[in-house]
């Protein structure tokens, strides 16, 4: 079971929508959502936007020959870095990437592998899909699927965002962290599937893009608040939350109040900042 097996956990990028790169963001940081998960010789990805082009320069620098990819969705805040990982020009890499948050319309049509291959295509970018050096698979699986990268237990779990969203549940041994990013909820309301999903996680990422003030005004833009994190967090009784996906408009000081609020009401919040590392 691999009972003990250490999970790291690194937040390559944490904003959500686009971008921020003034002074007043620069300790949450400004790259868009990714994240890594390691154990042993086993390293996935979630999400491909501009904090990917760091995760690739670090595994360039260790020499690691191979990843697993797991993409929420397809908005570009998710995806914008994947043409600059710089490990798909590795003839010698293997890159496995892997879907479950995709519309029925986006599958239809060909899937992760056609997104991915339209994004890394003139006009957009100067190489081909087909000029990648790097050896590559893309695999869509349905919401709800489970299956296994090595020994990592990988399950999924659709969200309320629109055009549609993934979460990932990886356990290994009595270990597990959540990601759940680009989903919204029901003020007053606990999604009850959420919560078995993420039951008793050791550490879950969830999207806290808004205030209550902010989801007030946009609802349905398919992003959550640092209050229901924390109430999910409560009735699902897990260990660390990470608040992530943060709104680019926010500043440093802002976060840090954001932080201080959420741990007065759960003392194991944090704001995920860029370049943080956690051992689960």
């Amino acid at each position: 079971m691999h009972k003990g097996d250490a999970i790291k956990v690194t937040f390559w990028g944490v904003r959500g929508s686009h971008p921020q790169c003034k002074l007043s963001h620069i300790k949450v940081g400004g790259h868009t959502s990714c994240v890594s998960l390691e154990v042993g010789d086993q390293y996935l990805i979630f999400d491909a936007g501009t904090g990917i082009v760091d995760a690739g320069n670090e595994v360039l620098n260790r020499g690691l020959k191979k990843a697993t990819l797991l993409i929420s969705h397809a908005h570009a805040d998710h995806i914008s870095g994947f043409a600059f990982f710089k490990p798909l020009h590795d003839p010698d890499f293997n890159l496995t990437v892997i879907s479950s948050g995709l519309s029925g319309e986006e599958k239809d049509s060909g899937g992760i592998e056609s997104i991915l291959a339209r994004v890394i295509s003139p006009p957009y970018f100067p190489v081909s899909w087909n000029q990648i050096a790097c050896k590559k698979t893309c695999t869509d699986v349905p919401s709800g699927a489970q299956f296994f990268v090595n020994h990592l237990k990988v399950s999924t779990i659709a969200l309320d965002h629109p055009g549609g969203s993934a979460g990932y549940r990886i356990d290994v041994g009595d270990k597990s962290v959540c990601y759940i990013t680009d989903t919204t909820h029901t003020p007053g309301e606990i999604n009850q599937n959420l919560v078995q999903f993420i039951q008793r996680t050791n550490l879950l990422i969830y999207d806290a893009m808004y205030t209550e003030e902010e989801f007030s005004a946009k609802p349905a833009w398919g992003h959550s608040t640092w209050n229901h994190a924390v109430a999910l967090a409560k009735a699902a009784v897990i260990g660390d939350l990470a608040l992530f996906h943060h709104n680019p408009d926010h500043d440093d000081a802002f976060m840090a109040d954001i932080e201080t609020q959420a741990q007065e009401h759960f003392p194991r919040a944090f704001v995920a900042r860029q370049g943080m590392a956690r051992v689960v």
